[in-house]
C-alpha cells in the first residue's frame, strides 16, 4: 500500500458534449461518496483498484516562501479517464 498516486481533476461534467452521461464523473463521484470501497476503511481485499489514463501537467506559480519570490514549477497527472479493474 505504498504506490499513492495524485490525480488532479480541474473540471469534469455530469454529461458529455453528445449528451450521454459521463462515466468518469459517475465513478469520481462514486469515490467522494464512498460507494467504492477504501484500504483505509474496508482494507486492501475489500478496496477498489482503479486505472486512470491521464496526461502529464505542469503547474507552475511564483512563491514568495523563502523571502524572495522564485518560480515553482511541479509536474502533476492531470484528467483523464477513470476505470473500475
Amino acid at each position: 500500500m505504498v504506490n499513492i498516486v495524485t490525480v488532479h481533476f480541474t473540471y469534469v461534467t455530469a454529461k458529455t458534449k453528445s449528451g450521454s452521461d459521463n462515466a468518469t464523473f459517475n465513478t469520481l463521484q462514486n469515490i467522494i461518496n464512498g460507494t467504492y470501497g477504501n484500504v483505509t476503511e474496508h482494507g486492501a481485499d475489500k478496496a477498489t483498484k482503479l486505472r486512470i489514463d491521464s496526461a502529464i501537467g505542469l503547474n507552475e506559480f511564483f512563491s514568495n516562501r523563502n523571502g524572495t519570490e522564485e518560480l515553482v514549477s511541479v509536474k502533476r497527472n492531470e484528467g483523464g479517464f477513470v476505470h473500475v479493474v
